[in-house]
């Protein structure tokens, strides 16, 4: 099994993640809303960096997000998932 990356904290309710197509790759996960919206601004400049790529990869290295509600072990409870960015105003 691969390792993830854990970009969430178990404070957040939903995350979306990227699960890899090929044993190379590493599952992404990040905290988002229940419509699987990131807030980018929320991130760090690495995560958000990592959240990016895995985004632009989608198809190649990285099946379609989905967006799992609960802690960061892989909840059992999948939602259909759109991709769309969110940036909270400054």
């Amino acid at each position: 099994m691969n390792p993830t990356h854990n970009h969430a904290s178990a404070a957040g309710r939903f995350e979306l993640w990227f699960r890899p197509l090929s044993k190379a790759a590493v599952a992404q996960h990040f905290r988002c809303d229940a419509a699987g919206q990131v807030d980018l601004n929320a991130l760090s400049d690495r995560d958000r960096d990592e959240y990016l790529f895995a985004r632009a990869l989608v198809g190649r290295d990285f099946d379609r997000p989905v967006v799992l509600e609960g802690a960061s072990t892989a909840p059992p409870r999948q939602i259909t998932v759109q991709l769309n960015v969110v940036r909270s105003a400054q």
